[in-house]
């Protein structure tokens, strides 16, 4: 490697690298708590990188090794890359997007904002995915560990589980645009973009049919056999917001619930009745006894109703559940051999 101008760059990214890196972390530690506020539900955790320097290397090869070519393309110095540190973020449903968009914008800078989706037309495939180019607010520049960090950007990679999928894909096969396909596949692969599209809009239609229900059974509050939406429903009007977790286990619940002979709303509401001040009473003394705590209170949704059912069942209430099972086994052991025989 003797060109002079490459071994400048080499040196100025030992330089920033580490930096850049430490940049990373610092934005997936705020973007994962943003995100858990906005109750967005991701796909996979946060993804980061800080772009290579083999990557950087081919660009300025292929700048024919121009310096000032390289320089127009890529930013003044390596810290001005825009992808120099890439944060990818997968979210499970589309109408996440415009959220996690929207919340980045709330606390980075936006340097420039691009929607690769919008750019094909109605018969067109491609890569699908919003990236925002962000640097850090300037109000944060006056804490010494992170004033570093105004030199440098980001992109922000936002895409749902169905678009990654086609990313990754078009990747390994090298089918990045419709241009790149061979005839005798092209209508594979429209298939494949076409049902990738259509799991984003039905993944749309089941949230909006799921929102529809939620809203009827929280209107009419009908005595109704207990599901996972109706259990949500029942637990969010009758405890405290501030002890529900950001994941209750739900569809489990209703599974012990229903092992133990509570399958109706009205079923699950009579126990609540007779319960809830006792088990809130509780809630407060453990948090008294825990000077560490940093909540006013200690049990989730699903820890106070635990406590209201083993007020109802007895402490050992787990056990009649799996009696209850045990029994079921046997049952349908039984049954399997009487088939046989």
């Amino acid at each position: 490697m003797s060109d002079a101008h490459l071994l400048r760059l080499q040196e100025e990214y030992r330089d920033v690298a580490p930096v850049a890196a430490a940049m990373a972390n610092l934005m997936v530690r705020e973007l994962e708590a943003i995100l858990r506020s906005a109750d967005v539900s991701l796909a996979v955790p946060i993804e980061s990188r800080v772009k290579t320097w083999d990557s950087i290397e081919q660009g300025f090869l292929r700048a024919g090794s121009n310096i000032v070519a390289f320089r127009r393309f890529s930013g003044a110095t390596l810290s001005e890359l825009s992808d120099l540190i890439g944060i990818r973020i997968i979210v499970l449903f589309a109408r996440d997007i415009a959220r996690v968009s929207a919340a980045i914008g709330e606390t980075f800078r936006i340097l420039e904002a691009d929607d690769k989706g919008k750019r094909h037309g109605v018969d067109q495939f491609g890569y699908a995915s919003v990236h925002v180019d962000v640097t850090v607010p300037r109000e944060w520049s006056i804490v010494p560990s992170i004033g570093a960090f105004d030199r440098f950007a980001a992109e922000i990679q936002i895409r749902t589980l169905a678009q990654h999928m086609w990313a990754a894909a078009s990747h390994e096969l090298q089918y990045k645009v419709e241009q790149s396909v061979p005839d005798e596949v092209r209508r594979s692969i429209h298939r494949v973009a076409s049902l990738l599209e259509t799991v984003d809009t039905e993944y749309e239609r089941l949230l909006v049919e799921r929102e529809q229900y939620r809203a009827r059974i929280e209107a009419d509050r009908a005595d109704s056999r207990l599901n996972t939406d109706i259990l949500r429903a029942v637990l969010d009007s009758r405890l405290p917001r501030k002890n529900k977790a950001g994941y209750e286990p739900y569809s489990m619940l209703v599974w012990e619930l229903t092992k133990l002979g509570i399958v109706r709303r009205n079923d699950l509401e009579a126990p609540i009745d007779r319960h809830l001040e006792t088990a809130l009473a509780e809630d407060r003394d453990p948090v008294g006894r825990r000077a560490d705590h940093e909540t006013d209170h200690f049990f989730t949704h699903t820890g106070l109703l635990n406590v209201m059912l083993g007020k109802e069942f007895g402490v050992g209430f787990h056990s009649i559940i799996f009696e209850k099972v045990e029994a079921e086994l046997q049952e349908s052991e039984k049954a399997r051999i009487d088939r046989k025989q």
